[in-house]
């Protein structure tokens, strides 16, 4: 994700890296996140994972940001 470092510095403190966070909890890194039964997934900008989200967890799990 092309995002300004102080704006990523900034979401790390609400969490940590996406692959940090699956090593951390020995997921397998190659994995279509949606495949998780998180309880939200949020998106930012334009991906194809908002595809996968709707399609396998449902609307009611997706939260998607727009920054462009």
């Amino acid at each position: 994700m092309h995002l300004h470092p102080d704006f990523k510095n900034e979401m790390y403190r609400y969490g940590i890296p996406y692959k940090d966070f699956f090593e951390m909890n020995g997921f397998a890194i190659g994995f279509q996140s949606s495949l998780y039964n998180f309880s939200k997934f949020v998106v930012i900008n334009s991906s194809s994972a908002v595809r996968y989200i709707k399609q396998m967890q449902g609307q009611d799990k997706f939260i998607g940001i727009k920054l462009d």
